[in-house]
């Protein structure tokens, strides 16, 4: 499930979408994009096992340098904290041409099914806004 992406836009999903994620599971992947200066993301459905501070099962997104190290050392040092339970996550951008997402789940299994998480590659112009639009998922970034 660790790949790395080099496409402009995909789609990316937790192992076994859209059925239950299996138990044990560590990912690492990266969006790698050349010609882009940042990259936006959105979630097309979100269902990670919740826990209060997400330790069992989660999924981290992180930008730039942390997403060039080892995905061990990149979440050790994240400064975003990690993402679970039911509640779609707002859409984001991120100011890099590469991306880590790490996704985990513990040693149980609830039946969670995972994450779609979409992405598009695209320009940042300082102090204007980018209007882009995800399949009729209309977003303004400033």
């Amino acid at each position: 499930c660790s790949k790395i992406y080099t496409k402009f836009s995909a789609n990316i999903t937790s192992p076994n979408y859209p059925n239950a994620y299996p138990e044990s599971v560590r990912c690492c992947s990266r969006i790698i994009l050349n010609d882009t200066k940042v990259i936006f993301l959105w979630f097309n459905s979100f269902n990670i096992e919740y826990e209060s501070s997400c330790s069992y099962d989660y999924i981290f997104v992180l930008p730039g340098k942390a997403a060039n190290q080892e995905c061990n050392d990149a979440i050790v040092s994240a400064s975003t904290p990690p993402q679970c339970g039911k509640t779609l996550p707002k859409p984001f951008s991120i100011q890099s041409n590469v991306v880590l997402i790490y996704f985990r789940s513990d040693d149980v299994r609830d039946g969670s099914n995972g994450y779609q998480l979409g992405y598009e590659g695209g320009r940042f112009i300082p102090n204007t806004f980018v209007v882009s639009n995800f399949d009729n998922l209309l977003i303004k970034y400033y």
